[in-house]
């Protein structure tokens, strides 16, 4: 028989950094708001790429339209406006859900994320 691993919760560790693309992400924050829920300050940050914030091609009323048919800027920006954490949106030029941008390498683009939040370069 095997104990659930949440009932552990003192095994966990106090110090997360969750990451992850389209529903990746939705499930970096999922995860996080568990374990904040358990443990405030457990996770001290979330990176989300690409995050699926609205149903693909979904008709916005928004006048402003990003590339990623999943993530309108406005609607983000307004929640980013209403969270209780600290938070930072990086927009890459150009680029769809799929971080394609027409004209260049998936490595430059890759390459701009990484530099924008301290990790260097790709390889």
């Amino acid at each position: 028989h095997m104990t659930p691993l949440k009932t552990h919760w003192k095994y966990a560790p106090n110090s997360l950094f969750l990451g992850g693309r389209s529903m990746g992400a939705r499930s970096a924050v999922a995860v996080c708001k568990r374990i904040c829920d358990r443990q405030k300050d457990a996770v001290q940050g979330v990176l989300c790429l690409s995050f699926p914030l609205n149903l693909p091609g979904k008709p916005q009323t928004y006048v402003e339209r990003s590339h990623d048919n999943m993530c309108e800027q406005n609607l983000l920006q307004s929640i980013m406006h209403v969270m209780k954490s600290t938070s930072a949106v990086h927009w890459v030029k150009d680029a769809n859900h799929g971080l394609t941008v027409c004209g260049r390498t998936e490595e430059s683009v890759l390459e701009e994320v990484s530099c924008k939040y301290g990790a260097g370069t790709m390889e």
